[in-house]
């Protein structure tokens, strides 16, 4: 029990020479050889315990075992037939000897022997559902249906068989046709919770959320002193952003299960983003007292500290704080060393947070989140010399170490030597398959060797191996911004979405794919309003305007005027500002007065060379939008707060776009009575006008977070209405 296994074989010897009749003695000596991987020397023993104690099963269970492991199925299975024989009841050698023609992918033979063991022992449950899931998970759906099938008639009231079967549906079939059949499993198990969560699960999948939200209601009130499925409701409701009735059903849960952790930090995460950080405070603060141990609630609080009232008088010094309350209180937790060194390094307390690190990796070996913090770590090159011969020892004693691996890399592309990280990635792509982090750190050796078109290549590889992850959402972005900068005449948009697309059902189309059928026209003021909305559903286009803030009168001019003039340097202003610890370039056009951002930082690019670029790179979005405009395969969106445009300014606009093109325009104002929040209208051809209750600056003037949900909405209808399905 304590892996002394040498110690407990010479043990074994010595008790051998002493008993040799004794069973357990000889048992023993069998498993510690085997255990130890001495396979050759147990099958001796093994055989020996066999012949002495022949109506014992552990002769044959461990001898089949070793000569499995050793490659000899055949011999395996002899020994299992002579144990069949010889104990002829006893089911665990019948299933190994199922068992072992499986994993022989003897499908035939398989099946064979798990339906004589259903004969022999009718009352088997296992005879029916590890070869139906077996066969699942080899998409062998018809075999695993005919055995389920059986299965329900020999166990009409058996729920996990029934259960099975709807699985099989859920992979073959889809989630619409499982949907049906969970739907009638429900129906026949109402009593278990199970069922109701089978429902629940596909159809969601099936995007039947009214549906799913139904029969959440339904369960919850079923099953009163079940947390799940209240807690399921909550969730669905953070899901769809409907963020004020999540947190009324977390409310709820608090109330009858004050002692469920999600309804506290979960809670708090949602009105964070709300910017209410006071309500915040009051419910993580009221987890703490209820649940003074657990992980999540003590991170919750952590971030809870971090109010912008705060950081503006000191930073990230109350977040630093808590998080010493969570590292002493759960001291195994390692999202409270990772946020910690990310918070000390942005705090510029570079001793601390390498302090802090060395600890960490001390006590995640295996944390390669820990790593990748290190590595961005202002380390003296005596520092990252040191570390890079740590991971490299680690990697010549384990070989498949995911964690040595990457520590390797990012501290070689740390020390400006993308090309040998770029070796030890190859390398240990080929030894552990596709990964999210050797993904996006291969792609980034590219870009440090200024190698645009081939992180391009990389990036999108990544997006097909991790689709639907914001990281390599954001780095595709990147590097597509950052070719148009290098070689504006390379092809670095984003692959279009084919026009075809646009007439398919409304439904037909992913959140992401939805979202890049639209191109902002930036807003006045703070133009990123959309190009965020954008990025919160994965959708990267690259555009001129997409972060620019200018004005409707502006744009117009603009419009009018073909932009000419954008990207020549004597229009062009380039400023730098403070984002963090870092310092990034934005970018200004004296004519049409445009400001935005350029994602580009001050370490990564010198300024002269900055403006040489971002002159090639806004000259390359103009003949981008131009193209788009003429094409007349986008809407257009453009906003302004706080105060609504004029109709005249409106039409105006709208009037300058369709100039170039069968355009449309989608201009976004608040609600009012007769316009609810979300709703799109069809103002004339090519004009659309959509109405929300808030942007990100609210008609009072307070700053938010974007209404996320109803920019969807508003999304989804005028995608309607520019499909041709009239108007909502």
């Amino acid at each position: 029990e304590l892996r002394e296994l040498d110690a407990a074989a010479q043990l074994l010897a010595a008790a051998d020479q002493e008993h040799p009749d004794v069973f357990w003695i000889q048992l023993l000596r069998a498993r510690v050889l085997t255990i130890k991987g001495d396979l050759e020397p147990a099958l001796p023993v093994w055989r020996f315990i066999r012949d002495k104690w022949p109506d014992s099963s552990d002769g044959y269970f461990g001898s089949a075992s070793c000569l499995r492991q050793l490659g000899r199925p055949d011999e395996a299975d002899a020994v299992l037939r002579e144990g069949i024989a010889r104990l002829p009841n006893h089911i665990g050698l019948a299933i190994d000897y199922a068992t072992l023609a499986e994993q022989r992918e003897d499908w035939a033979e398989a099946d064979k022997r798990w339906r004589t063991i259903r004969q022999r022992f009718p009352n088997q449950l296992e005879a029916y559902l590890r070869p139906a899931t077996r066969a699942t998970q080899d998409r062998r759906f018809d075999d695993a249906e005919i055995v389920l099938a059986e299965g329900m008639l020999a166990f009409p009231d058996h729920a996990e068989m029934h259960f099975a079967y709807a699985r099989v549906a859920e992979q073959r079939d889809g989630a619409l046709e499982a949907s049906r059949v969970w739907h009638s499993i429900r129906q026949r198990f109402e009593h278990l919770p199970a069922s109701w969560q089978g429902e629940i699960a596909t159809l969601k999948a099936a995007g039947l959320e009214e549906l799913a939200q139904q029969r959440i209601a339904e369960a919850t009130e079923r099953f009163p002193t079940d947390a799940a499925f209240a807690l399921d409701a909550a969730r669905a409701a953070a899901t769809r952003r409907a963020f004020d009735e999540a947190l009324a059903y977390f409310e709820i849960v608090r109330g009858k299960f004050p002692r469920e952790p999600e309804a506290y930090y979960v809670a708090c995460a949602l009105l964070r983003q709300q910017n209410r950080f006071w309500e915040a405070d009051a419910i993580v603060e009221l987890g703490l007292t209820m649940l003074p141990d657990d992980p999540h609630i003590g991170l919750e609080y952590a971030w809870c500290g971090n109010t912008p009232d705060r950081m503006a008088e000191f930073g990230l010094a109350e977040g630093i704080r808590r998080l010493e309350r969570l590292r002493a209180v759960c001291p195994d937790f390692d999202a409270g060393y990772i946020l910690g060194i990310h918070w000390l390094r942005s705090s510029n307390r570079q001793t601390e947070a390498k302090d802090l690190a060395a600890d960490a990796i001390q006590r995640f070996p295996n944390s390669i989140e820990i790593v990748r913090e290190l590595s961005l770590l202002d380390l003296t090159p005596a520092e990252r010399a040191s570390w890079i011969a740590a991971f490299r020892l680690g990697l010549s004693e384990n070989p498949y170490s995911a964690v040595h691996s990457v520590g390797l890399a990012l501290m070689l592309m740390g020390d400006a030597r993308p090309a040998e990280a770029e070796t030890a990635l190859e390398r240990v792509r080929v030894t552990l398959g596709p990964a999210l982090w050797i993904a996006t750190a291969y792609a980034e050796c590219a870009e440090q060797r200024d190698d645009w078109a081939e992180a391009i290549r990389r990036w999108d590889q990544a997006e097909l191996d991790f689709p639907g992850d914001a990281r390599v959402a954001f780095g595709t972005f990147r590097a597509r911004t950052r070719l148009a900068d290098k070689e504006p005449a390379a092809d670095a948009a984003a692959p279009p979405i084919s026009a075809a697309l646009r007439h398919d059902a409304t439904e037909a189309l992913t959140e992401r794919d939805l979202m890049m059928q639209f191109e902002s026209l930036g807003a006045d003021p703070g133009g990123c309003e959309f190009g965020l909305i954008q990025r919160e559903f994965k959708a990267e286009p690259l555009g001129l305007l997409r972060w620019a803030t200018i004005s409707a009168a502006d744009l117009t001019m603009a419009l009018d005027r073909d932009f000419a003039g954008v990207g020549d340097p004597d229009n062009t202003e380039l400023t730098v500002h403070p984002v963090g610890t870092r310092h990034e370039y934005s970018v200004a056009d004296r004519r049409y007065g445009m400001m935005m951002h350029t994602f580009v930082y001050t370490d990564e690019v010198a300024f002269d060379k900055m403006f040489q670029q971002i002159c090639r790179r806004l000259a390359y979005l103009r003949r981008k939008l131009l193209d788009d405009l003429a094409a007349g395969e986008k809407m257009f969106v453009w906003r302004q707060v706080p105060a609504n445009l004029s109709d005249a300014e409106r039409d105006a606009l709208h009037t300058a776009m369709r100039r170039h093109g069968d355009n449309t325009l989608l201009y976004v104002r608040y609600d009012d009575d007769a316009h609810p929040s979300g709703s799109v209208e069809l103002v004339k051809p090519g004009l659309l006008v959509g109405y929300v209750d808030r942007f990100i600056t609210a008609r009072d003037g307070t700053v938010g977070p974007p209404a996320t949900q109803t920019w969807l909405q508003i999304c989804r209808n005028a995608y309607a209405v520019f499909r041709g399905c009239g108007s909502n």
